[in-house]
């Protein structure tokens, strides 16, 4: 590793961190800035097509369809009723245990609110049930 590449970053994230006013943020800041420098300065220095270049960035991800850049709960609910996994009708813990299963951890009230989302735009379907002395909505496509 070039040790000048090294040093420039390190003098880079140091004076970076030092504009966090919290300075129990500062190292923390610091080694996230240095690693992504560095990363960054020895991307651009193996790059030969783009030498003038200080930094390369990293191209994002482009998905295809109607909901193309999205990525949040929403959409990944959305993806949820696309693959037909709201054929049955399911409550929000089954939702968010499926969610889970595929590495996606959500808070119950944002998933409650984009469950909603999707009842107002019409994709789902929400019905009140009560099972065992306590209420809940399921949610099941149209």
């Amino acid at each position: 590793m070039d040790k000048q590449i090294v040093k420039t970053a390190a003098r880079e994230a140091h004076e970076l961190a030092r504009l966090e006013e919290d300075r129990a943020f500062q190292p923390a800041a610091y080694a996230v800035l240095f690693g992504r420098l560095l990363t960054l300065q020895l991307d651009a220095n193996r790059d030969a097509s783009s030498s003038h270049a200080k930094y390369v960035t990293a191209k994002p991800t482009v998905r295809s369809g109607r909901h193309a850049a999205k990525t949040g709960p929403l959409q990944r609910l959305r993806d949820l009723a696309e693959e037909g996994f709201f054929k049955t009708p399911r409550s929000l813990k089954d939702t968010l245990e499926e969610l889970r299963q595929r590495g996606l951890s959500y808070d119950q009230a944002v998933a409650g609110k984009s469950l909603l989302r999707l009842v107002r735009e019409r994709i789902l379907r929400r019905t009140r049930r009560k099972e065992g002395g306590r209420e809940f909505y399921s949610y099941t496509e149209w």
